[in-house]
């Protein structure tokens, strides 16, 4: 899945990289992760993803989840 972030910018560090990837490429687990579960995940401290989540333009981690769950929902056909 292809996300889009308030605000991206133009260099990405490797973990900016890493969390993009995994979060594109596992979205479902995504959502019902923690942020200590997510950087245990990729062998990533707490801050680091911390801090990417502001790097994208969320005020925290939980409105960087907000965001993926919007674009998750919009992007599935609606089952019958």
């Amino acid at each position: 899945m292809q996300l889009h972030f308030p605000a991206l910018p133009e260099e990405l560090t490797s973990a900016d990289q890493k969390i993009i990837e995994y979060i594109s490429s596992h979205t479902d687990v995504f959502l019902f992760m923690t942020i200590g579960q997510l950087s245990a995940c990729l062998g990533l401290s707490v801050a680091t993803v911390s801090r990417f989540a502001r790097h994208v333009g969320c005020k925290d981690f939980k409105e960087l989840k907000h965001v993926v769950i919007q674009q998750s929902t919009e992007h599935k056909p609606v089952q019958k």
